[in-house]
């Protein structure tokens, strides 16, 4: 306590805090309608139902180009809720609602990168692309927040001491 009273520490950016309050009034404004009929729980069952069926450990591009359609509908869902917004101890609808949101966006973010990488390598197989191609996809794949979602870019990989190769169990 002593050390942060004695610090001045600098102002956030007003672009950060506008967007923080943008976002949070989006969330949970009372100028946003609520949709009628979906729930968190709904989506959150179906987002489950789709990871587990078409971004499992073994996957084709059609069904993981079908898992991205599906996602961005769930997004759209998400979106046009809304937290009811009432004072409590313990805010599990908003938690829920929140950590929704967080899995959607990892979701997006699987889907995306399996779709990309046209190859099988470790516990990501492709059965449309069975062997693994060092020479496309020895590579890192970085993934940033986009305006329209996740957007991947590729970075080389620096091997300094074990090559890579095929492992047989």
């Amino acid at each position: 306590m002593e050390i942060t009273a004695s610090r001045s520490w600098p102002a956030p950016p007003r672009d950060s805090l506008a967007a923080a309050r943008q976002r949070w009034e989006d969330n949970f404004g009372e100028s946003r309608p609520a949709a009628a009929g979906d729930s968190v729980f709904a989506i959150r069952h179906e987002l489950n139902r789709l990871m587990t069926e078409k971004v499992g450990v073994f996957r084709t591009g059609a069904e993981l180009q079908e898992a991205a359609g599906e996602l961005a509908a769930l997004r759209q869902r998400y979106r046009r809720l809304r937290v009811p917004g009432r004072e409590a101890p313990f805010r599990y609808d908003l938690v829920e609602y929140l950590e929704t949101g967080y899995l959607l966006e990892l979701g997006e973010i699987i889907a995306g990168a399996a779709l990309r990488r046209t190859e099988s390598r470790g516990a990501h197989y492709r059965l449309d692309y069975p062997a693994r191609d060092d020479r496309n996809w020895l590579k890192h794949t970085f993934i940033r927040r986009g305006e329209g979602g996740p957007v991947f870019t590729s970075g080389e990989v620096c091997i300094t001491k074990h090559l890579p190769g095929e492992r047989g169990y």
